[in-house]
């Protein structure tokens, strides 16, 4: 075993003995000179030092029963006056007099009242000194008759009364065999009343030794948690994925605001001039936010084991408390601090109880966070039972703190000695891949080099046969232009002399296809110029159905044409002939017998759109990128006929954008397959369009017995809709009627077959009658 794996091992011994090493340390710092003795002690409000030998115990806690006068300010030339000092009784020197009992019941923590009590000594020349930690809220003490000092303002109501939290020290010789002791204290503000804090009675350099002692002390502290509070601050900064290091840096800083309220109140030495209910409330909110922060705090550490909900729950409720805190007077938020100690004393358990589990799992960091954690929080739970006079211990908190600190400065220095030797395992493995990487690559030079001298040859040859292919190309694209050139005038020859309309179209189509040849091939590298004529759109479209009636005849299809307005403007005749005559052949050409198609023609935002819509195959959306391409030929899904789409699509885009315009399709189950395109608006004039023509009308009867007053009430929302309508508006119509469900009965799947029936036929009448009919 290596001396590293020997440390490792042994590591949470080494941490245990460092941290138990430092809390003996502090302990002995801070009660080197202070001994909590009751002998002597105050008897029937004096006490006999005449005895005590100060040079073996310095400091004596003054404790016993003071004469107390309650609801009474005495002054020295008062309190032997019968008729004014009342004596209320005897009162424990050293606790508050909220339990204090007068008839029977407790005088509470409001009030004020005189306590007094009689030193006996050897009347040697020693200079003596008191210790006063605190008063609630105010105070004012004499010896012998001279008024040494004093915190804030006595008086007998709230108005003249000023609370404070100064800590005194008071030098004075007891001269006298029996010296006389005389303190007012005054509270209107603090659920306590009293004196809350010790009096330390000692010899002058004592006491002023121990005042060194213990601000050297909270210095210390205060600059350990500001300077352990801004290194974890940097840390976050520069490693924001651990929150850890942000709560134990807030922690760090809340808590070092709270030490500076607590013990010898340095905050209170260094702003005298701010009121006490500010310091009050400080230290209240620090106890309660810092509780939350210390849970959030061990969240981040073992996110897995600590609930965030719980986490969260103990955020809203410090928060909850510190709104009390900052809203409410002190005499109703200083009782928030008993509920809040429960809450305080929740959280130790809890945390104490997960950091168990999470030692016994031997989860990183753990052992060592659950021994700082655990000498902490014991000594939080003694630090609420010594404030709330539950037992009689010390004021331990810097012990905590010290204990949480090492261990979190220890994982700290782990986790970087952890980094660094990672860093310098990876820098290792780095030489050794870049060692490796440079054969690698000197190797892949090699391979390179010979496959660039391969490639250059390759290059040469595919030089020599693109040229080849060039010029066998331009030879291919001279023949086919003099044959399709040559094939325009006997195709003409025969359109002019043929009087069979079938020969006519099928020349027209033979010509077009022959153009289409030649534009696409022609303007393929150049930009197609249209010559641009003012026109009748509706015209146009009116010749090419013509030139196409034989066609829908034969198939015996029904053609519905919805325009809803007569456009006159700027296209190119020729161009646009051709862009229909492709789109309704190739809309005839997938259509059944009996089938139907629609052409549709509407204004849309500055450019005229037509769409040509036909009900058969539909076309795969895998196939979307063929359907205007050059050259590109599909095959519909289960379609009788052949390929389809070839250069007429290619032509049709070309001729479009040309235009300025779009085109494109959309097909589906429901909605056939509509191909559409746009054409500019140029100059161009509009007049409401009349009776749309349908081609081969068929006439449908409807037996009224057949719809029921159940098909009525369902039809009729829709028949209110249609009648708002008029069939020349048929693609509105259509749209309204996709919305009624056939299947609903037998009489609504007639009575739909029968409108559809109307539309194609343009039977205004019977539209009417049929919409009369189910409106209830």
């Amino acid at each position: 075993m290596n001396g590293r794996q020997y440390f490792t091992q042994n590591l949470l011994f080494y941490v245990i003995i460092s941290v138990l090493s430092a809390v003996i340390l502090v302990l002995g710092f801070i009660k080197t000179d202070t001994v909590n003795v009751e002998l002597p002690k105050i008897e029937h409000g004096v006490i006999d030092l005449s005895n005590h030998d100060f040079s073996n115990i310095h400091l004596l806690k003054l404790t016993g029963e003071a004469e107390f006068y309650y609801n009474r300010l005495l002054t020295p030339e008062t309190i032997n006056d019968t008729t004014i000092a009342k004596l209320s009784g005897y009162i424990e020197l050293s606790d508050i007099w909220n339990h204090f009992k007068i008839n029977g019941e407790e005088i509470g923590g409001i009030g004020y009242a005189t306590y007094r009590f009689r030193i006996k000594t050897d009347t040697s020349n020693n200079r003596y000194a008191f210790k006063i930690y605190e008063f609630v809220n105010s105070y004012k003490l004499w010896i012998n008759g001279e008024e040494k000092v004093g915190a804030g303002i006595v008086a007998d109501n709230k108005s003249d009364y000023t609370p404070s939290w100064k800590h005194n020290e008071v030098y004075f010789n007891l001269n006298k065999p029996e010296n006389d002791v005389i303190i007012q204290v005054a509270n209107f503000h603090h659920r306590k009343g009293g004196t809350e804090g010790d009096i330390i009675i000692g010899l002058a350099d004592s006491i002023f030794s121990n005042k060194i002692k213990q601000l050297a002390l909270n210095y210390l502290l205060i600059g350990i948690l500001i300077t352990m509070a801004f290194y974890h601050f940097v840390l976050y900064y520069f490693r924001k994925t651990d929150k850890s290091i942000f709560y134990f840096g807030m922690f760090n800083l809340v808590i070092m605001l709270r030490m500076m309220l607590t013990g010898e109140k340095v905050f209170v030495e260094l702003f005298p001039f701010i009121p006490w209910v500010i310091y009050v409330r400080i230290e209240y909110i620090s106890l309660m936010i810092s509780t939350a922060l210390f849970l959030y705090f061990l969240y981040s550490l073992f996110p897995n084991y600590f609930s965030r909900k719980l986490s969260k729950t103990i955020a809203w409720i410090s928060i909850a408390f510190s709104v009390l805190v900052v809203v409410t007077p002190p005499i109703v938020f200083t009782h928030t601090i008993l509920p809040f100690h429960i809450v305080i004393a929740f959280v130790c358990i809890y945390s104490l109880a997960i950091l168990g589990k999470v030692t016994y799992l031997k989860i990183e960091y753990s052992g060592i966070i659950l021994i700082g954690c655990m000498v902490l929080l014991l000594i939080v739970i003694n630090d609420m039972l010594h404030y709330n006079r539950i037992i009689g211990s010390s004021y331990s908190m810097p012990v905590g703190l010290i204990a949480v600190i090492v261990s979190q400065a220890f994982v700290l220095s782990k986790k970087i000695s952890q980094a660094f030797f990672n860093s310098e395992e990876l820098t290792g493995r780095l030489e050794l891949y870049n060692l490796q990487l440079e054969g690698i690559i000197e190797k892949r030079t090699r391979e390179i080099e010979d496959k660039k001298a391969k490639l250059l040859a390759k290059t040469i040859e595919l030089e020599n046969t693109n040229r080849q292919l060039k010029e066998l190309n331009s030879f291919k694209e001279t023949i086919s232009h003099m044959i399709v050139h040559d094939l325009k005038n006997p195709l003409n020859v025969i359109m002019t002399l043929s009087e069979s309309k079938m020969i006519k179209l099928a020349g027209r189509q033979m010509l077009n296809m022959i153009k289409n040849i030649l534009d696409v091939n022609k303007y393929e590298n150049t930009k197609l110029e249209p010559i641009l004529n003012q026109k009748s759109y509706s015209d146009i479209i009116n010749k090419i159905i013509d030139q196409h009636d034989i066609l829908i005849k034969q198939k015996e299809i029904n053609l519905i044409v919805d325009i809803q307005e007569h456009y006159t403007f700027e296209f190119d005749e020729s161009l646009v002939e051709r862009i229909l005559a492709n789109l309704l052949s190739n809309a005839i050409k997938f259509t059944d017998t009996n089938g139907k198609i629609m052409i549709e023609v509407n204004f849309d935002q500055g450019m005229v759109k037509t769409a040509v819509t036909n009900f058969g195959d539909l076309i795969e959306i895998t196939d979307k990128h063929k359907v205007f391409g050059k050259y590109e030929q599909i095959k519909r899904k289960d379609s009788q006929y052949g390929k389809s789409y070839g250069l007429g699509l290619a032509f049709c885009k070309m001729a479009v954008e040309a235009h300025n315009g779009t085109i494109d399709y959309m097909s589906g189950e429901k909605t056939g397959t509509t191909f559409w395109f746009t054409l500019q608006y140029i100059n161009g004039t509009k007049v409401k369009a009349q009776k749309t023509d349908i081609i081969i009308p068929k006439k449908l009867v409807l037996n009224i017995n057949l719809i029921s007053q159940g098909d009525k009430e369902y039809l009729s929302v829709f028949a209110n809709t249609l009648s708002k309508y008029s069939l020349i508006q048929s693609s509105k119509i259509l749209e309204i009627i996709k919305g009624i469900d056939k299947e609903y009965s037998y009489g609504v799947s007639l009575w739909l077959e029968h409108i559809i029936g109307c539309i194609n036929d343009y039977d205004a009448n019977q539209y009417m009658e049929l919409l009369n009919l189910v409106k209830v």
